[in-house]
């Protein structure tokens, strides 16, 4: 096959044709889109953003609480204290707690 086949053939096929009215429904499409405030344009995006974001933060968050969950076997903590991260409570540190150290902590009394 060579060029002048591929022209014929090009020229003997039917034109491709749209419904009546293509081109004006196209424009009115168009315009509406413009009329369209920025604003609901914007909050359309963030919507559709928040949709397909929220089911892997909530797989990630839910994996990270499992992962923490399961680095509290055996520890002897409660499930809380190690899922949040927070230290273990000695006696200790109950008997260095004074309300005055709080209060120079945070710089209210001199």
């Amino acid at each position: 096959m060579n060029d002048e086949d591929v022209l014929t053939r090009l020229k003997s096929a039917p034109k491709a044709r749209f419904a009546p009215g293509f081109a004006d429904r196209v424009m009115a499409r168009v315009l509406s889109e413009r009329e369209v405030p920025p604003a609901s344009l914007f909050a359309r995006a963030l919507r559709r953003r928040f949709v397909r974001a929220v089911p892997v933060a909530l797989a990630a968050s839910i994996a990270l609480v499992v992962w923490s969950a399961a680095g509290a076997h055996g520890t002897g903590r409660p499930l809380l204290d190690v899922v949040l991260g927070l230290p273990p409570v000695v006696l200790e540190d109950a008997y260095t707690l004074s309300p005055l150290a709080i209060l120079e902590e945070i710089e209210v009394v001199p």
